[in-house]
């Protein structure tokens, strides 16, 4: 089994996501292809944040890992099962919440249960258990329009959450929010990761944000190459491998100054 050059490392049994020779194009033609030839792992219980330009894959990449997108060459392994389509085994956040304004914080948790088919009373305890995990047990009963930006992304969270999923992917989740709040929910979303050592892949424009949530940082550039490949930490920003960090992420992007 052919592992990323940067995880040579790794045991096969540690490996939750495995990108082996992974190309795609939207228009299904090579010379195009938005992710060419990528081979990346990660390990059981791992933050993965993953930055990179506009138009470097990040978005495809996740989409391949949940099955929305199928590639030209190459696999994608979860687990140790090829990624065929979407599955409950892979929950997905986006930047937007995509609530339903008709139906509670609860409401809109138990819906992805019942899709599930599980009965009212097991879905209605796990929406509680998981709407509690994210702070929200006072607003269950608060539907979408009563709740701010940063309330609203737990809950989409907590629906996340509900199945029980073994990765988790995240596109920017909280690019849209204010810096507190944004601050606030990155504090939440790394208590959420000790209490369940969900593997997650966190996608994200913010520097910043990469090096205070991931175990490892990785840079995409032009095809989905991988310019950059740091493990991290998690530093505060007084110790010096926090700057050596910033600068090495800030340099593979070209930037000068990313947060």
């Amino acid at each position: 089994m052919a592992l990323s050059p940067h995880r040579k490392h790794v045991e096969v049994e540690q490996i939750a996501i495995e990108c082996r020779n992974l190309t795609f194009a939207y228009d299904r033609t090579e010379s195009n292809a938005v992710i060419a030839d990528l081979n990346l792992t990660v390990t059981n219980g791992e933050i993965l944040c993953v930055l990179g330009a506009s138009g470097c894959g990040k978005t495809s990449l996740l989409n391949l890992v949940a099955g929305f997108l199928t590639p030209q060459h190459g696999t994608v392994v979860v687990n140790g099962v090829p990624v065929s389509g979407p599955g409950p085994d892979r929950g997905v956040v986006f930047q937007e919440y995509s609530l339903f304004p008709w139906l509670t914080a609860l409401g809109n948790v138990e819906f992805s249960l019942a899709m599930q088919g599980m009965s009212r009373k097991a879905r209605r305890q796990a929406a509680i258990a998981k709407l509690n995990l994210v702070g929200l047990e006072h607003a269950i009963d608060r539907y979408p329009f009563e709740l701010s930006g940063g309330m609203k992304q737990r809950v989409a969270i907590a629906r996340t959450l509900a199945a029980n999923p073994q990765v988790l992917l995240m596109d920017e989740p909280f690019a849209a929010l204010d810096a507190l709040t944004r601050s606030s929910l990155q504090e939440e979303l790394l208590t959420i990761y000790h209490k369940t050592k969900t593997t997650i892949i966190f996608v994200t424009h913010n520097i910043a944000e990469a090096i205070k949530l991931g175990d490892r940082l990785i840079v995409l550039g032009p095809g989905g190459k991988i310019l950059e490949s740091i493990e991290n930490g998690r530093p505060s920003r007084v110790d010096p491998a926090y700057g050596e960090s910033y600068r090495r992420l800030a340099r593979a992007l070209n930037v000068e100054d990313a947060e």
